[in-house]
């Protein structure tokens, strides 16, 4: 069963702007004045994103091994 299967009508990049731009938009809504102490220039995101595709093989728990140790050194 996969995580998130998408049919595309708007573009990878757009489909990440539309949730960055209605979910900062709701945050603000509902948090707004506290979450003004923690923006920096009071921005919400970041500009980058990422997308990763994986095979359809790829369990759940490889995923959340490989997120939870990305950019972690290699010790061996």
């Amino acid at each position: 069963m996969p995580l998130l299967t998408l049919y595309f009508r708007l573009s990878p990049v757009n489909l990440i702007k539309n949730v960055k731009s209605v979910s900062s938009r709701r945050m603000r809504k509902e948090y707004g004045d506290y979450l003004e102490e923690y923006l920096w220039g009071g921005e919400f995101w970041n500009d980058g994103s990422t997308i990763i595709s994986v095979g359809a093989s790829a369990s759940i728990d490889v995923l959340i091994t490989y997120i939870k140790n990305h950019g972690k050194a290699d010790k061996s």
